[in-house]
């Protein structure tokens, strides 16, 4: 091989190699690149690697962390859990420790309680069994010394000053001298020459009555004695018949040729002139007699003939008080004169109720002697007519008004309110009222008149009284007043005593004059006292006034004329006048409360209230009239006014009217006849006070039952106590007062019903009922019963007949009553029906309920019916059960 060749073979193998070289050096430097990328990539996925396992621990971790933390949580919570449950039994085991020691404690101090009560019980048990044994020892002890004292339990003597064995005395006394009281006697004193010259006799009078009653060593019997001598009594008489006479008239009548003989008779005769002075008010004495004299001249027999002599007189005595003339341009004495014919004839042809021979003189003069709204019912024609036909049973004569129609206009449309209401007929009824009035129609006043004439005409007492809005009227039934086509308790009655028109003061009447010569002996006496006030020794009239009031305390007159003495002879006297204020309170407050109220304000407050500077003596005071109360009158009556007269006469300080109230609630609060009036009343004064002093009342209040820690339950039984008490006297306007506090206390609602059209006359009235039994009713849900709210009543099962009665604010004319049952027990609900009353005394049937009941909602349709009323009764009878409903909703117009 050539050099060439070599050279060629050598630099073709060098070029070879150094290709090769370079191959294997891009050989390396590929390898090395994929190495190294390999190595990045595994370096890459070792990264990722470690990544995801950091991830993947640290997830891990936090798993751990969590159920760590969930384990730690749930372990705490089991622990809480744990320790709650335990505290919580632990709670429950001290609760039940408690209540265990609680009700030990109640147990203890229940039989603690009930230890005390039965000690009290047996304490007073036993107290009343001695004081009872006492009462019977002395009662015997009396009776055996006095045996005349029992006679006057039903009117007892109470007095101040005398002992229980001076009163029984007194009354020895009494009963001694009463035999003769009756005795007829014609004196001689005084001739018809004396009587010419009424003015000297009259100051002779107390001179020959005194002078033996001044300085005697046993007062009470020595004015008795005097008393029992016919000759003192005549010339008692006579001085008070002279002292209330116009002396002109007397004198004219007296020295009247034709009547002075009449007169000397009169004034001479002792049963007659005690039967004028002593049976009313003694006004116009001369006008009496001037009607009297005529009278005897018309009829000469009146004065031999008891019976018709006191008819004349109390014709006479009426109808010169009230100056009753007919028609003006007749006759003055005409109408007086029909009254006599009329009621003398029909006595002697017995054609009068059988009551009327039993007539005293004060109740004769309410017979005969009233005159009525319009004269015309008192024309011959209609007293005839009207006991010919309008002839009752004495009870029935409270429904005699109802045969008038009720009727606002006439046919022709004239309104009575008008002169041409009764004009087209009057040529159809001449002189006959009551059938006119009965056939044409009338409204209040005419019925309340044609009611009253009525049963005047058959010789029953009954009177014609005004209310608000309205007339009424009043008969005595059983020697009991009933009151008549009454639609509110403010009752002015048109006849009255001594000018006080409340209805208590005609109850307080009745019973004054109830034992005749204890009235007459009382008003004896009293005159006795006018007489004393008069002379040098004025001091000494005190005594009289007060034996007159000892004998017979129901005396207002002596009251007022001994109140008139003090306010002239010893003005500034206080104690005198404390005595006064006491001895009212005492004699009247038990049975005639009203009245006496009356009597305080007008003759006793004014004097006494200014006399007291100290505020608590001005309590102590009213106390005396709180602590006499006993027994309510049989309606309502104004308590709540002469209640604020009291406290409004305090100083607005907070001790003197807490004071007063304190001592309200101690005496009223616990006297169930008075807690419901008291307690509203209070309620609505409390109003009037700053804060301070009106909490301190309100806990006064709930603390007068002598719980000073007194809750709501019983704040409501007392509430419930005094609604019972306001539904029991028809007192609405406590009704409502209590009754709106409680309206959130009924529950549910009543089922859908369709109302009457008009108004819900029902709403705003007043509901009472048969029986109450708290044990399954609510009382403080009885005012929702007249409401759309509904509400509930539950009587007991005592009686046969059970009735539920709504009272409404105002008579209406009734479009329907819509009646809501309890939904449950519908089996009591048989022989049930709905009756109607504008009084409350008498009552019409309305509708018949239908039993057995099938609905809870019973709607009673009257529209058409011209029913009018202010009472409706919803009555259940058939056998004694309870009975309970849930709504008495009455619907209609309020009466014009």
């Amino acid at each position: 091989m050539n050099q060439r060749s070599f050279s060629h073979a050598v630099r073709r193998g060098a070029a070879l190699i150094w290709l090769l070289l370079i191959l294997i050096a891009g050989v390396a430097i590929v390898g090395y690149n994929i190495y190294q990328s390999k190595q990045q990539k595994d370096k890459i996925a070792h990264q990722e690697k470690l990544k995801k396992e950091q991830a993947l621990a640290q997830k891990k971790a936090e798993e751990k962390a969590r159920i760590e933390r969930e384990l730690l949580e749930k372990a705490r919570k089991a622990k809480e859990d744990k320790e709650r449950k335990e505290r919580e039994k632990q709670e429950e085991l001290d609760r039940e420790r408690k209540e265990r020691e609680e009700e030990e404690a109640a147990r203890k101090k229940a039989l603690e309680e009930e230890r005390r009560e039965r000690e009290e019980e047996e304490a007073k048990e036993k107290a009343k069994q001695e004081e009872e044994r006492a009462r019977k020892e002395h009662e015997a002890m009396m009776q055996k010394k006095f045996p005349f004292a029992a006679k006057y339990e039903k009117f007892p003597i109470h007095s101040l000053t005398r002992t229980p064995e001076q009163i029984a005395q007194l009354l020895s006394y009494i009963d001694k001298v009463s035999l003769k009281a009756n005795a007829p006697f014609t004196g001689k004193s005084f001739t018809g020459r004396d009587w010419a010259t009424p003015k000297d006799v009259l100051k002779k009078l107390p001179d020959r009555l005194l002078f033996k009653v001044k300085n005697p060593k046993n007062q009470d019997l020595n004015v008795l004695l005097l008393l029992n001598s016919p000759q003192a009594r005549l010339d008692i008489a006579q001085w008070i018949f002279l002292k209330n006479a116009d002396s002109q008239l007397f004198k004219k009548l007296a020295s009247d040729p034709k009547h002075g003989s009449i007169v000397s008779q009169f004034m001479n005769n002792l049963n007659w002139i005690e039967s004028f002075v002593y049976a009313g008010a003694n006004q116009k004495t001369a006008q009496g007699l001037d009607f009297l004299v005529n009278l005897v001249a018309h009829d000469p027999q009146i004065p031999t003939n008891p019976m018709k002599r006191k008819i004349a007189t109390a014709i006479a005595a009426e109808f010169g008080r009230a100056e009753c003339y007919d028609k003006e341009g007749s006759d003055p004495y005409s109408m007086a004169k029909v009254r006599y014919d009329y009621f003398s004839s029909s006595w002697q042809e017995g054609e009068l109720n059988a009551t009327f021979d039993q007539l005293q003189d004060w109740d004769m003069r309410i017979v005969c002697g009233t005159r009525p709204q319009n004269s015309g019912f008192g024309s011959a024609t209609t007293l005839r007519w009207l006991r010919e036909n309008c002839t009752l049973q004495e009870g029935s004569y409270p429904m005699a008004a109802c045969q008038v129609p009720y009727r606002l206009e006439n046919i022709f449309g004239d309104s009575i309110h008008g002169q041409d209401y009764y004009k087209p007929f009057e040529s159809i009824y001449p002189e006959n009222y009551s059938k006119q009035t009965r056939d044409i129609g009338s409204v209040c006043g005419g019925n309340a008149t044609f009611g009253t004439s009525s049963a005047c005409a058959n010789g029953i007492a009954a009177l014609t009284m005004g209310e608000p809005g309205h007339c009424a009227f009043a008969i005595r039934v059983n020697n009991k007043w009933q009151r008549c086509f009454s639609i509110d308790w403010k009752h002015s009655c048109h006849w009255t005593v001594w000018g006080e028109t409340q209805w208590s003061f005609l109850e307080l009447t009745q019973d004054f004059f109830q034992e005749g010569y204890r009235a007459n002996l009382s008003m004896q006496i009293a005159a006795l006292g006018e007489m004393m006030a008069e002379t040098d020794n004025a001091a000494k009239a005190p005594y009289f006034f007060e034996l007159a009031t000892d004998i017979q305390p129901l005396n207002y007159a002596a009251w007022t004329s001994y109140a008139n003495f003090l306010k002239k002879a010893f003005p500034d006297d206080v104690d005198k006048w404390k005595k006064l204020n006491e001895g009212i309170c005492l004699g009247i407050a038990g049975k005639h409360p009203e009245v006496c109220a009356v009597t305080l304000t007008k003759y006793v407050y004014p004097r006494l209230l200014a006399l007291l500077k100290d505020e608590k003596d001005k309590i102590t005071a009213f106390e005396s009239y709180m602590k006499n109360l006993k027994q309510p009158e049989s309606d309502k009556w104004p308590l709540d006014e002469f209640l604020k007269q009291q406290a409004d006469s305090l100083s607005a300080s907070d001790p003197a009217v807490v004071a007063y109230f304190k001592t309200l609630f101690e005496h009223l609060l616990n006297k169930p006849a008075y807690a419901a009036q008291t307690l509203a009343w209070a309620q609505e004064y409390e109003k009037s006070l700053n804060d301070d002093t009106r909490n301190k009342v309100a806990e006064l209040a709930m603390s007068s039952v002598g719980n000073t820690t007194m809750d709501k339950a019983d704040k409501d039984k007392l509430q419930a106590a005094a609604l019972i008490g306001a539904e029991n006297s028809r007192d609405i306007d406590t009704f409502q007062s209590i009754s709106k506090q409680y309206k959130d206390r009924i529950t549910g609602s009543l089922p859908e019903f369709q109302p009457f059209s008009g108004e819900l006359l029902s709403s705003g009235g007043l509901v009472r009922f048969s029986s109450v039994s708290q044990q399954y009713g609510d009382p403080l849900q009885h005012g929702g019963i007249i409401e759309t709210s509904g509400g509930n009543f539950h009587t007991d099962n005592k009686n046969e007949e059970e009735w539920a009665e709504v009272i409404m604010s105002k008579p209406g004319t009734l479009s329907g009553i819509v009646i809501a049952t309890t939904g449950n027990n519908h089996d009591r609900l048989h022989d049930w029906k709905v009756e109607t009353s504008m009084d409350g005394n008498s009552w019409t049937p309305a509708a018949t309920l239908p039993s057995p009941v099938k609905e809870s909602v019973i709607r009673v349709d009257l529209k058409g019916k011209n029913t009018i009323a202010r009472h409706i009764r919803v009555v259940r009878g058939g056998k004694k059960d309870f009975f309970s409903l849930r709504a008495i909703l009455v619907y209609g117009q309020k009466a014009a």
